[in-house]
């Protein structure tokens, strides 16, 4: 690897979030070995990321290690790590810019490595990542999540009396919500259910859950494909959400609550059908979240599955990044299902209705091609009927939630 001779070491603006905290004293230098090192202080415990740039060139930065994308404590002489390539940008003036985050307002993209006692990975673009987004890693290896900017906002949830394939049960209603949200960008695979996870006492609760026998011919071993033939019963268990305060926990010997004990991340749940929904569309109020594209690009669904899931990443995303929200498997959600979500306005909603289904949301392999909406919602998955309730369409994707 080449050694990257700078002529001239500049510090470039120390950029802010929010009012506090701050990064300052913020210093560039290169050692003998060739490696770059950024040094800063810190006045509060923060979210770190790095921007170089040689000249007008942003360089990559994939590769940096040490005090950056992760919440850093505060104190002096935080270092980050950069070995440079040497190609680039020889020769010219290097600029550091850090960005300093809150917890509350964070980058756009969080990577929980599926590894125990992991640590949360931050990223302010995708040009940032380490790995591909569609890549083998945030497919198996760890679950890459999209801040969902939703604090304040209020958007239409349903659909429009004229909207082809409509059904009775999606009246259009106002949502707002009191704070933003990180969604996966993918599905939940069965790369991910299967990735370290698989503890002994929970054995028993996999039975049959994410099956092979329907999976694609390009992913034969379907790791790449959404965990399918499940329920909320493997995912989080059974309770009364209200009764027991508990929305945003599982319940012991189920996957979510297995998993947040073996990587100590405690705010991982199901999405709200709302959340969902408002992610789903991105901003738009259409069928789907691009009137532009064909179904046949955005989704598999009935008409062009061949009667099996896909692996997730292959279909357009939508304006934020999320894969597969509409067809492949239907999303289970935290709510149960309702009939009837009224015209009133609701805030943050969360459905409390027969206590055998939950909310599924998007369409599947097996949906004809005009119920693949966002606005689709039906009852198929079930609730606390163990392994009887599977349903080979359902699947699932995870929320954290972003301390306030």
């Amino acid at each position: 690897m080449c050694r990257f001779i700078l002529p001239l070491v500049a510090v470039g603006a120390v950029l802010s979030a929010a009012a506090t905290p701050s990064a300052s004293n913020v210093s560039v230098g290169q050692s003998d070995t060739g490696f770059v090192t950024v040094s800063y202080d810190l006045s509060a415990d923060a979210i770190v990321t790095l921007e170089l740039l040689a000249g007008e060139t942003r360089l990559d930065t994939r590769a940096v290690v040490g005090d950056v994308n992760r919440l850093v404590s505060k104190g002096s002489g935080k270092r980050i790590y950069w070995r440079p390539d040497g190609a680039s940008a020889s020769g010219a003036t290097l600029q550091a810019r850090i960005s300093v985050w809150t917890e509350a307002v964070p980058p756009d993209y969080m990577s929980l490595p599926l590894v125990p006692s992991a640590e949360r990975r931050y990223y302010a673009s995708t040009n940032d990542l380490p790995h591909p987004v569609t890549g083998d890693y945030y497919r198996t290896r760890a679950i890459l999540f999209r801040r969902i900017p939703a604090k304040g906002v209020t958007f239409r949830m349903g659909s429009p009396t004229d909207e082809a394939g409509r059904q009775g049960n999606e009246t259009q209603h106002e949502v707002s919500f009191g704070a933003d949200y990180y969604l996966s960008v993918f599905p939940v695979t069965q790369g991910q259910w299967r990735n370290g996870i698989g503890a002994s006492r929970i054995e028993s609760v996999y039975g049959g859950v994410g099956s092979t026998s329907r999976q694609h011919r390009d992913d034969p071993d379907g790791r790449y494909c959404p965990v399918d033939n499940c329920s909320s019963w493997h995912i989080q268990g059974v309770y009364d959400g209200q009764a027991k305060g508990k929305i945003f926990e599982a319940d012991e010997n189920t996957w979510l609550q297995v998993l947040k004990e073996y990587t100590g991340e405690a705010f991982v749940r199901l999405p709200t059908e709302a959340e969902w929904e408002y992610a789903c569309r991105a901003e738009t109020a259409g069928a789907t979240y691009d009137a532009k594209a064909s179904i046949d690009e955005l989704a598999w669904h009935a008409g062009n599955s061949e009667g099996r899931t896909h692996p997730v990443g292959l279909k357009r995303p939508n304006a934020w990044g999320l894969y597969d929200m509409l067809g492949n498997v239907y999303e289970i959600c935290l709510d149960d299902y309702v009939d009837d979500l009224g015209t009133s306005p609701v805030s943050d909603p969360y459905a409390k209705g027969r206590a055998c289904h939950k909310t599924d949301r998007g369409g599947s392999y097996a949906t004809a091609a005009e119920q693949v909406r966002c606005a689709r919602r039906t009852a198929l998955c079930g609730y606390d009927w163990g392994a009887a309730a599977q349903r080979p369409e359902c699947g699932f994707r995870l929320l954290c939630r972003i301390p306030e």
